[in-house]
This record gives C-alpha cells, structure tokens and sequence, in this order.
C-alpha cells in the first residue's frame, strides 16, 4: 500500500515539475515578446525604420516585405500608431512547435474615440523573438489621424 502512494506521489511530482517548467517557458516568452513590443514602439516613435527593418522584423519577413513598403506603412500609420492611447493587453498565445516559438499578442487602445486593435505575432530567430506580423485596425478609419507631409 504504500508504495502505491509513493508511486502516485512520483507522478504528481513528476507532472507538477513539467507543468511548472513549461509555464516557466510560456512566461519567459511572453516577457520577451512586450519587451520588443516596447522596443517597437518606441522606434516608431523616433521614426527609426532602419531599425525597425533591420532589428525588429524576422530575417524571413524581411525577404517579402521591402524598405520601401514598411517605409509607406510607416508614413500612413505612424501617426495613429503614435497617437493611440490607454492600451492593454487583452489576450496572448504562445506556441512551441518543430519550427520555433510563436507568440501573439493583442492590445486594444483608444484613438480619437474610436477603438484601436494591434495585434504582434513574433516568431523565433534561433533564441530571439523578431516580429512576423503586425496589424493596426481603427474601428472608425475617419479616427485616423492623416499624415500630410510627404
């Protein structure tokens, strides 16, 4: 009888240890992905695309999507981006798979009174968390705030 219940007693161990260590993982993650969220936009704000290109996007992403492009996302959105206020976390995942680690996250904001989703899905460089995805979404496109410099 009682190496029954030290055998049931191993195994809750044993599943309380994998559980925990995997938590640990999925915490670990998802304090590297805010800190480049942060990381993000702050090189926004500075208008620093290079950095952002060259930093911050997946070396993958990077072979689809040109300067130029992020460059033109950057003067139509920046200034919304910037401007977008009261965010918060509103859901996260991460995922550990054959090739790599996934993680989202979403944030909702206010801009101009309308609500603003951003949604980050960063992906694993070897040990590094770069930037797949990013998508900006107003529910009102009249809250945009409109760029007319060029």
């Amino acid at each position: 009888m009682m190496h029954s219940l030290y055998k049931r007693l191993h195994k809750v161990f044993l599943i309380s240890a994998i559980l925990t260590l995997a938590g640990c993982g999925f915490s670990e993650s998802l304090t590297e992905a805010e800190d480049l969220i942060d990381t993000f936009r702050a090189h926004v704000a500075e208008n620093d695309i290079d950095t952002i290109y060259m930093d911050i996007y997946h070396p993958d992403v990077r072979k689809q999507l040109s300067r130029q492009d992020l460059t033109g996302f950057m003067r139509n959105y920046r200034p919304s981006i910037i401007k977008t206020s009261s965010r918060s976390r509103i859901s996260w995942n991460s995922n550990v798979g054959t090739s790599g680690t996934t993680v989202t996250l979403v944030y909702s904001g206010k801009l101009n009174g309308s609500s603003v989703t951003e949604k980050f899905v960063l992906k694993s460089d070897g040990d590094i968390l770069k930037l797949w995805h990013y998508a900006f979404n107003v529910s009102d496109a009249d809250a945009l705030e409109k760029n007319i410099s060029i």
